[in-house]
């Protein structure tokens, strides 16, 4: 009797772990490279608005110190 060893054909696999992982790269460096004037300006905005929102939210944050409760240790 001869044993035969079935051969998994891992391509197929491999071709979509690489298409998963580097397709939002490849999106991201082609969409900035090619994007028009408008698209650009919209995305720094956007930034530009998130960063003073982030401003903000950490000047409202209160600056009490609070002391650790012994019961809750």
């Amino acid at each position: 009797m001869s044993t035969e060893q079935k051969r998994t054909n891992h391509g197929p696999l491999i071709v979509l772990s690489l298409t998963m992982a580097l397709g939002p790269l490849t999106a991201l460096s082609v969409g900035s490279r090619y994007a028009d004037e408008e698209t650009l300006a919209r995305a720094n905005a956007a930034r530009l608005v998130s960063d003073r929102n982030n401003q903000i939210a950490m000047s409202d944050a209160p600056s009490t110190v609070v002391a650790p409760n012994s019961a809750a240790l």
